[in-house]
Order: C-alpha cells, then structure tokens, then sequence
C-alpha cells in the first residue's frame, strides 16, 4: 500500500511539473511572437520617419532642423534592444514626430500635399496598431511574470530558467495625435 501511494505522489509530481512546464513554455513562445508584431511594426513606424524626413527636408528648408532631431531620435530609438528601453526612447520619437507635424501646419503647400497627407495618416494608423499589439504583448507578458512568481510554478520557472520580462509601455496621447493629424 505504501508503494502505491509514493507511486501516485510520484506520477502526481511528474504530471504537476509537465503541466507547469508546458503553460511557461506556451506563454514565453506567445510572448515573443507578440513582441516580434511590436517590432515589426516598429521597423514600419521608422520606415515611415525616414519618409516623412526626406518628404518635409525636399519641401520644407525651415523644417530641416525639426527633421534632423526627428531622424536623431528614430536612430536613439533603433539601437535600443529591450522593451523597457524602446518604451523610454519611443516617447522621445513621438514627441518629435508631433513637434514636425505641428511646425508643418504653417507651411499651406505642405498640408495640402497628398504624399504628406498619406504619410500623416500612415503614421497615425501605425501608431494605432502598436498601441493594439502592445497591449497584447503587455497582457502575456503580466500573464507570465505571474505564473513564474507564483507558487508553486516560481520553483519550476527558476529551475528551467524562466525570469520576469519586461512591458513595453506606450505612451500614445491620441487627442494630441489626433489634433495634428
């Protein structure tokens, strides 16, 4: 009888693991998909700056200066790696990218160009994804931090070598947005 019962708390143990393992594992593989949508949109968003830079400096000779501190910042942007740094640096390349838009609505041949009035609209709605696709992202990512913080999945999570990730928190003031869209 009492081999049975060690037996059963043995299977029971192994089975607890398997499970633990498993939903880590998915979690962590849904983690980086999600981030790899945040990424791919971020590329589209600097795609869209570099377009915008060359779009305002070809048109614009006043603005040069607010364009080279834009492409400053998409390039501050590019070279950080984690979501706790693209966060920081993000906020800095959408205050530029508002502060281009704005000195750009006094020039009247550059608000009422076509190519201009598509990279606006382009940029406003890769920002818009983002926000969506962050929210995914941030969602799993609290998901899995508190899987592999609670008991009793943080013992299986430290000896398989999962640790807490970081959010990616985008700050997208839409009515400020919106207003010089």
């Amino acid at each position: 009888m009492t081999h049975l019962i060690l037996i059963f708390t043995c299977v029971t143990l192994v089975t607890l693991l398997i499970v633990i393992y498993k939903s880590l594992s998915k979690l962590r593989e849904m983690s980086e998909q999600y981030w790899g949508n945040v990424q791919a949109l971020l590329n589209r968003k600097y795609d869209l700056v570099t377009v915008l830079t060359e779009f305002i400096k070809s048109h614009s000779k006043d603005n040069s200066d607010a364009a080279s501190e834009l492409i400053e910042a998409k390039l501050k942007t590019m070279q950080s790696f984690t979501p706790l740094q693209k966060s920081l640096t993000e906020k800095s390349l959408d205050d530029n990218i508002t502060k281009i838009f704005e000195i750009s609505e006094t020039n009247k041949d550059l608000i009422k160009d076509e190519k201009y009035l598509k990279i606006k609209e382009d940029i406003g709605s890769v920002k818009k994804e983002l926000m969506v696709s962050s929210s995914y992202y941030n969602a799993i990512i609290r998901d899995y931090n508190s899987k592999i913080s609670s008991f009793p999945s943080s013992l299986v999570a430290k000896m398989l070598g999962h640790y807490s990730k970081e959010t990616f928190d985008v700050d997208l003031n839409f009515q400020k947005a919106n207003k010089t869209q």
